[in-house]
């Protein structure tokens, strides 16, 4: 099975990227948000997802990129937790919930 960095993952920005076109043209600068996480260090990007004009979705694709480990292992433990009967147990839908948050940007809502 092939591992992934650990979690939690972070997402950082926005941030005011300077491109070719930008420096030469004097055009906009795209706006990045980047996911990061521990790798040896402390906050080494993972992701990075541009956000140009055409782009109003990037925080967002940011945000569920970060959230990757908490929903991986709240979808392992909501397998792991189902009794024969198909009942779940509350601490791993309380993490599934959290999870799904992060993901959406919603973190502050979450009990």
């Amino acid at each position: 099975m092939m591992e992934h960095t650990p979690g939690p993952w972070e997402v950082d920005g926005p941030w005011q990227v300077e491109t070719d076109a930008s420096r030469l043209f004097g055009e906009e600068r795209r706006t990045d948000w980047r996911v990061h996480g521990v790798i040896g260090k402390p906050g080494r990007t993972i992701a990075e997802v541009g956000g140009w004009k055409d782009r109003p979705n990037a925080e967002a694709d940011a945000r569920l990129i970060a959230a990757a480990p908490g929903l991986l292992e709240a979808c392992r433990e909501l397998f792991e937790g189902c009794s024969p009967d198909g009942v779940v147990y509350e601490a791993s839908m309380e993490k599934a919930e959290a999870a799904i948050a992060k993901a959406t940007g919603n973190d502050d809502e979450v009990d």
